[in-house]
């Protein structure tokens, strides 16, 4: 009781993510499936790009099912690791926070901005963003 063990998976690359979806047809022959399956090839890209390349989520069958691991894998980095590594209670601002600057990449950070739109004292926000 209490104990657990935890693995670490990298994410799977592309030409592994191909292999996987094509049944291992073009493996070890990655141009060639680039040259003969032009429209599938943009279609697994479009899917790579969008949902990376984890283990559990790419094996997902529906996109509705990548989505929910994508959401348990987004809450258990923001729940578990941010929040305690930040000492953090409130765990939905923190989730608004990484929301609002998902919008806002590229462009330099107004503090004061982001503390009235999520409600949160300056000092606060800064010493999470720091």
């Amino acid at each position: 009781a209490g104990r657990k063990r935890i693995f670490e998976l990298s994410t799977v690359p592309f030409k592994e993510f191909v292999d996987f979806r094509t049944d291992y047809n073009y493996s070890n022959k990655i141009s060639d499936f680039f040259n003969i399956e032009t429209q599938k090839k943009n279609t697994l890209l479009d899917e790579y790009v969008h949902f990376g390349g984890y283990p559990r989520v790419i094996t997902g069958g529906s996109v509705e099912e990548k989505r929910k691991e994508m959401d348990e894998i987004y809450q258990s980095c923001i729940e578990k690791d941010i929040s305690l590594l930040l000492k953090i209670q409130k765990t939905e601002k923190i989730s608004d926070l990484v929301k609002l600057l998902a919008s806002q990449v590229g462009r330099l950070i107004n503090y004061h901005e982001l503390s009235n739109t999520l409600n949160i004292a300056s000092e606060t926000l800064k010493k999470q963003l720091l």
